[in-house]
């Protein structure tokens, strides 16, 4: 049998991956594919194996094909909304909300954190050894954040120095933007940097266990948190049939963790499931961290 997706570069449209449907399912051939754009978060291949199965349960509960368009970089992401080449995006709060203007009227869709909640927090973390006890300490050390446009490990880690005095540009020995909480942590124990940021319920990448990443128990402690910020956002664009978006929100919300499939799937994406956005997590998002 083939896979349903198979991966390769789309050559007319530079620095993005697209994974297409690798057959056509006859009972909706005729009707056109719904278009999902995923906000890097992490290399092309894992940002596929991670969504995959996501887009697979979507695609059995709308009976339509669905393609997973998986960018190299934030330039390309934003390039496909600006264009209108995609249906739905998965993205971080504050790019929503730096590009809400392209999204559709209908309700977006929070995820949830492993926990049920809405909001998640960074955390700072070091080695155990290190001598950085406060964030306070990072001045003259090198430091990793999240990806560029990560709204957690990045948007709040850079308020969080601020509001302890520390500029990134004058105090930092260097600074740069990594991916997953998981290379974060073991770019920081094998000593590539001095400190990074992880989201609060990857915590466990402290603790070892990942075979992938094996970090052992004890090697990096946690500094400081930041504040709250809203979890990442599932959003229909304007072009999109209303019909459509309440399909697909509601395919969404049904998951939950009583049905294996549905568990595996969310705990492969690290969510308890989806709900309905509360605007008011995202007005604070706008307050606090000035949202343009």
């Amino acid at each position: 049998m083939q896979p349903l997706f198979c991966f390769r570069p789309l050559p007319l449209v530079p620095r993005f991956y697209v994974l297409r449907p690798a057959h056509i399912v006859e009972s909706y051939s005729d009707q056109s594919p719904v278009r999902i754009v995923i906000l890097p978060c992490m290399d092309p291949v894992s940002g596929y194996k991670k969504f995959h199965p996501l887009a697979h349960y979507l695609e059995r509960n709308i009976q339509r094909q669905v393609i997973l368009q998986v960018p190299r970089d934030y330039a390309a992401f934003r390039r496909i909304i600006e264009q209108g080449e995609t249906d739905f995006a998965y993205l971080s709060a504050h790019v929503y909300l730096a590009l809400r203007i392209r999204f559709s009227q209908e309700p977006s869709l929070t995820v949830l954190t492993p926990g049920g909640r809405q909001q998640h927090h960074g955390l700072l973390i070091t080695r155990s050894d290190s001598g950085i006890n406060s964030v306070e300490d990072l001045r003259g050390r090198t430091l990793l954040f999240g990806a560029e446009q990560s709204t957690v490990k990045t948007l709040a880690g850079k308020l969080l120095l601020r509001e302890h005095g520390i500029d990134v540009e004058k105090d930092l020995k260097e600074y740069a933007y990594g991916s997953s909480c998981e290379k974060n942590a073991f770019n920081v124990y094998l000593g590539a940097y001095d400190a990074s940021f992880i989201c609060n319920y990857s915590r466990d990448v402290l603790s070892g266990g990942n075979p992938d990443w094996p970090v052992p128990p004890g090697s990096l402690k946690v500094v400081a948190r930041t504040r709250p910020t809203p979890t990442w956002i599932f959003a229909a664009l304007g072009h999109v049939p209303s019909l459509l978006v309440r399909d697909v929100n509601r395919a969404l919300l049904s998951l939950t963790f009583a049905p294996a499939a549905d568990r595996n799937l969310l705990q492969g994406i690290e969510s308890a499931g989806f709900t309905v956005t509360d605007e008011k997590y995202l007005h604070l998002l706008d307050e606090e961290f000035q949202i343009p």
